[in-house]
């Protein structure tokens, strides 16, 4: 089995001959885990099985530290961070007569489908649309304002979300028009915290469900395997994107879920991507936890496939070089 191969059967709910794995870092993280090793692309030295590439969110730098995506959200990452925080909010109100919504960046989605398409032939490809839905919308408009907006303004936020589903659809589009070949969209959108929801599991069924919906319809239509990234614990909305067509869930944490549970009632009809904590596993235990933790976790969620284990998020700058060491020791060992 090579790479993209291990990642289908996982999918497909069927055994491997060791459960494939993904390498994400911060970028300070990977700087120093470059440094520390040597290795100067630990991505393909350590044998990654996804390789991504993006649609969207292609930032110009109008001024140092602040980026400028296409909608025209400005992001501060003068501290050095990753996404950074929007300036200001565009959308001051709950009305959307005065903006213009931009157009898909063709010539760089062209860019980003030809490096993704001339890459290793045995990874499996997919292709991102970040800030998917709500946190697009949150992003203009402010979380507090927008989960406002969703009690009081329905009218408005469904206008919103189905603008930006649009926009989304065509620049998925343009990344089908430069290459058909690739696996996946892997979509991400944040619904969850620590311990359930941001908004009711109700209103998200009903404002936010019907457009995830129609996104993973799509992808589907056009034969693609679809992934999710939802950061904390959205338990409740499993059988709602089961039954939507979703694939891969991202980000499986096991402070929050019950791992033997989750994959008791739902290993047989969802993937789970994520898994070795970098809340509380990596930055904390000692090299040797880690790799019996990430084994044993393996052990758990590996059987009878569904499983892609990888850090639950790109892994922060308080892990030490040591732990990602025994982290990627135990992905790359083929247990029994």
């Amino acid at each position: 089995m090579n790479e993209r191969e291990r990642v289908i059967a996982a999918i497909e709910h069927r055994e491997t001959d060791f459960v494939p794995y993904h390498l994400r870092f911060t970028a300070e993280e990977r700087a120093r885990f470059i440094a520390a090793t040597g290795v100067a692309d630990p991505e393909n030295h350590y044998g990654n099985h996804i390789d991504l590439a993006t649609c969207m969110d292609f930032a110009t730098e109008p001024e140092k530290g602040l980026f400028r995506d296409e909608f025209g959200v400005v992001w501060d990452r003068r501290d050095g961070a990753d996404i950074g925080m929007p300036v200001e909010w565009l959308l001051k109100k709950p009305d959307l007569a005065d903006f213009a919504f931009p157009s898909p960046v063709g010539s760089e989605i062209d860019k980003q489908m030809a490096a993704l398409t001339t890459g290793p032939w045995n990874r499996f490809r997919a292709v991102t649309v970040g800030f998917t839905l709500y946190e697009r919308a949150w992003s203009m408009r402010g979380i507090e304002n927008l989960l406002v907006d969703m009690l009081q303004d329905e009218d408005f936020v469904g206008e919103l979300f189905d603008r930006i589903v649009e926009y989304n659809i065509r620049a998925m589009e343009q990344a089908l028009k430069a290459s058909a070949d690739f696996d996946a969209f892997y979509f991400g959108d944040d619904w969850g915290q620590q311990t359930g929801l941001i908004m009711s599991a109700q209103l998200w069924k009903k404002l936010i469900g019907p457009r995830v919906a129609r996104l993973l319809d799509f992808s589907k239509k056009h034969g693609k395997f679809t992934i999710f990234h939802s950061c904390g614990k959205i338990v409740d909305l499993f059988p709602f994107l089961i039954e939507a067509g979703l694939d891969v869930y991202d980000t499986f944490q096991p402070e929050i879920y019950d791992i033997v549970q989750v994959k008791r009632i739902f290993g047989d009809k969802l993937t789970f991507l994520g898994g070795i904590s970098t809340q509380a596993l990596l930055p904390y235990a000692s090299p040797e936890v880690v790799a019996s933790t990430t084994r044993e976790i393996i052990g758990i969620m590996g059987k009878n496939g569904g499983y892609i284990a990888a850090p639950t998020h790109a892994v922060p700058p308080d892990v030490s070089v040591e732990n990602l060491l025994a982290m990627i020791g135990a992905f790359t060992l083929r247990l029994p």
